[in-house]
């Protein structure tokens, strides 16, 4: 719930002060995004596997694979942006 709404902040924020080029504002659109989904996926994904591997430590092997997860999402959805603004963000003009 809050990652949604700060997301939705974020896009608000830069459809309403890009600078009036639309490549700029699809990557931008592009890294929100991607950045979102991956760190919620990783999460998720990283609690799950936290608690699979260490099912003694319970809640903190969870929030310690979701912390992790989630940071690796990060840097995923960074990736991902990055690909798009530098290869595929040119085919759209």
């Amino acid at each position: 719930m809050i990652e949604s709404g700060w997301e939705s902040y974020q896009i608000y924020k830069a459809f309403k002060y890009h600078d009036k080029t639309k490549r700029e504002f699809r990557s931008k659109l592009v890294e929100i995004v991607a950045k979102a989904i991956c760190r919620l996926g990783g999460g998720i994904g990283g609690s799950f596997l936290g608690l699979a591997v260490h099912p003694v430590g319970g809640l903190y092997s969870s929030f310690i694979g979701g912390a992790i997860g989630a940071g690796l999402g990060h840097l995923l959805g960074a990736a991902i942006a990055s690909f798009f603004e530098n290869y595929v963000a040119g085919y759209f003009d």
